[in-house]
């Protein structure tokens, strides 16, 4: 399980965000080394979920942090207040997970769970 926040850079999660990109180079390596014993790796990389602790750990962040940086965490976390209607629920990435597993295809997949998420996903490229 990745996350959305390999698809753009977002602010205050440099050091989430770089071990979510190294689940990524590590699941394609290893796709590689075990493709010859038919098992298939997928990447599933979920958007923004009010089911998840996330944001509340986001949020204690806050607390944390120097002085210098409260207002820019303050104004950065409001402006997720106005884009909540994108988000998914478990169930929604529950079934992109499942469409992961059984599609008996050998390729990659690298899925985004959430309209969110797949915005950001298809200016990848």
């Amino acid at each position: 399980m990745s996350s959305s926040v390999t698809y753009e850079p977002v602010k205050f999660l440099s050091v989430y965000s770089a071990s979510k990109a190294a689940v990524n180079a590590f699941s394609k390596s290893l796709a590689l080394e075990v493709e010859p014993f038919n098992i298939r790796i997928r990447i599933v990389r979920p958007g923004a979920s009010p089911e998840t602790s996330f944001e509340k750990n986001a949020q204690a962040l806050k607390e944390k942090a120097p002085e210098a940086y409260i207002l820019a965490l303050q104004e950065y976390f409001q402006s997720f207040q106005h884009s909540k209607a994108s988000y998914k629920h478990a169930i929604d990435v529950a079934n992109v997970v499942w469409h992961s597993v059984t599609d008996p295809s050998k390729e990659v997949h690298d899925l985004p769970a959430g309209a969110d998420v797949e915005e950001w996903a298809k200016n990848q490229n």
